[in-house]
């Protein structure tokens, strides 16, 4: 049940993420880390262009490199390594198939809301400091006050999910850099 403080915070991330849309493009590093166990960590480079609706990374681990391009809604474009083919993926709801970090710049597309393929449901909104906003979610069939599920910090000035806890893993947003739009083509 979202309360009235809740609620207002929730408009207030609402109003954020519609008014950013097609402004600001980004490029961030993206770490993650394991919780729970001694995975590997890993480090992403992250370029978020949503004036064209297109979100990129790239991850090395020792000689490889993993290099994704996200279209939300349409499209997941996956590649191994430089030289090997790339995989297509179409359609909708095409996370959790990768790594949250995509989703991270286009908070409205992490699996977290409760939708039909959404494993997880947001059951609180706070403040978290100034101009940051918390959402704590859960298992969509668990209760609201059981433990275990996860949360997402996000910066309204930016529209960008800055921590990310979600089924065991952390990810934190640094080096976030903002550009216009027509400074890249």
């Amino acid at each position: 049940m979202v309360h009235n403080n809740d609620l207002g915070h929730l408009v207030d991330l609402i109003g954020a993420l519609r008014s950013n849309k097609n402004k600001n493009c980004f490029g961030a590093t993206v770490y993650e880390d394991p919780m729970l166990s001694n995975d590997d960590h890993r480090k992403y480079q992250v370029i978020a262009r949503p004036d064209e609706d297109r979100y990129e990374l790239t991850c090395r681990e020792g000689s490889r490199q993993l290099s994704m391009t996200y279209h939300p809604g349409r499209q997941l474009l996956i590649r191994q390594d430089p030289g090997e083919a790339q995989v297509r993926v179409e359609g909708h709801d095409l996370f959790p198939a990768a790594p949250p970090v995509l989703a991270m710049f286009s908070p409205l597309d992490l699996p977290i809301w409760g939708g039909d393929r959404d494993g997880q449901r947001v059951v609180a909104v706070m403040s978290e400091a100034a101009g940051m906003i918390r959402l704590n979610f859960t298992p969509k069939d668990a209760p609201d006050y059981l433990d275990g599920g996860g949360y997402a910090i996000i910066d309204l000035s930016k529209c960008v999910v800055t921590e990310l806890h979600y089924l065991g893993r952390r990810y934190r947003a640094k080096n976030i850099t903002s550009y216009y739009p027509l400074e890249f083509s």
